[in-house]
């Protein structure tokens, strides 16, 4: 096997110089290069690259931990990062996390046991106190949906203005005339879950809508917590004319929970999701939704990591904007009481 050495002694220049060359660096003189270059094809010299991580502490490799990679969300981020990986030639390990966050740390570790150059981290968190132990060693962090970052590695943070899309998803269903707003919320203790429902309470507060905890249940961003939430709030005395849900995969639950009521969308009850996964505009009634852009919070943060220097990186922080879908899901109030 031609070893690197062999390369130097043939074309009659130091090891480190052929290194320079295979690394593309620009401090070697062109004739050099060319010679170099020569002996390199004329052996179809590949260099190990274990022994170039070995000296570079560089892998090419990133990795990628989500949540839940069957819902569309997860996976257009995955698509989004992968394929940003590719077009600037690095590999990358992608991993999937439980929905409790539970197992974040062990992805964690088989990552950095890898010798990944950076992770993306977009699965639901751990609380802070556990986040802070993550075993990363040097590694850098990008991380979604925290406000500050909760690991002194993290050089990246991701958001989306997740107060705005509660408020824009509530005040949508209050100019359709709808008081009696039922929110299922996402899990507990998330802070994007805190975000979303602020926003629904200020856009109810201030329309003049006093808030009602019977109206509220706690869900799991899963399509099976929706409609369990959704029949909760269905079963009330009095129920929602209106359901809003942190996320469509739950708004999917809930349209099977008012379907098998015997209740219609959006003729008895307006129906309104966050994410604008593919699926929303595809249904029977399309869903009315929030929009924003998963796919970008993959590119974004394999681009932080790439840019991301080891010792002296700066912390970046990106908000993503939101904007309401409006479809087929919603109407206003009269009709559902014309209905009756």
């Amino acid at each position: 096997m031609t070893t690197i050495r062999q390369i130097a002694r043939e074309a009659g220049v130091s090891v480190g110089t052929v290194s320079n060359v295979l690394n593309d660096n620009a401090n070697v003189a062109l004739a050099t290069r060319e010679r170099v270059q020569t002996v390199i094809q004329q052996h179809n010299y590949r260099p190990s690259n274990v022994a170039r991580s070995l000296s570079t502490r560089r892998t090419g490799t990133l990795g990628l931990i989500v949540s839940n990679i069957s819902n569309p969300f997860s996976s257009e981020l995955a698509r989004g990062a992968i394929e940003t990986a590719q077009k600037t030639g690095h590999g990358l390990l992608v991993m999937g996390a439980a929905p409790d966050g539970l197992d974040l740390p062990t992805h964690v570790d088989t990552l950095v046991q890898q010798w990944v150059d950076g992770i993306l981290i977009t699965s639901d968190p751990l609380p802070d106190s556990r986040l802070s132990q993550l075993p990363c060693g040097d590694t850098p962090l990008v991380m979604m949906d925290y406000p500050q970052p909760p690991h002194r590695n993290v050089i990246g943070l991701i958001n989306f203005d997740w107060e705005a899309a509660g408020y824009a998803a509530t005040y949508h269903l209050r100019q359709l005339g709808h008081q009696r707003i039922g929110y299922i919320g996402g899990i507990a203790g998330h802070p994007s879950s805190r975000l979303r429902a602020q926003g629904y309470h200020k856009a109810l507060t201030e329309t003049g809508v006093a808030l009602d905890p019977m109206l509220e249940c706690a869900g799991d961003f899963l399509t099976a917590g929706g409609y369990q939430a959704a029949r909760t709030l269905l079963a009330l005395t009095n129920p929602p004319t209106a359901l809003l849900t942190a996320n469509d995969l739950m708004a999917l639950g809930a349209l099977q929970a008012i379907t098998e009521g015997g209740w219609r969308v959006p003729d008895d009850i307006s129906l309104v999701g966050m994410d604008d996964i593919p699926y929303a505009s595809f249904l029977s009634t399309p869903l009315t939704t929030i929009h924003l852009s998963s796919y970008r919070v993959g590119q974004i943060g394999i681009q932080m990591l790439l840019e991301a220097d080891r010792t002296h990186a700066s912390l970046q922080q990106i908000t993503l904007p939101t904007h309401l879908v409006e479809r087929r899901s919603t109407a206003l109030m009269k009709r559902r009481q014309d209905a009756g």
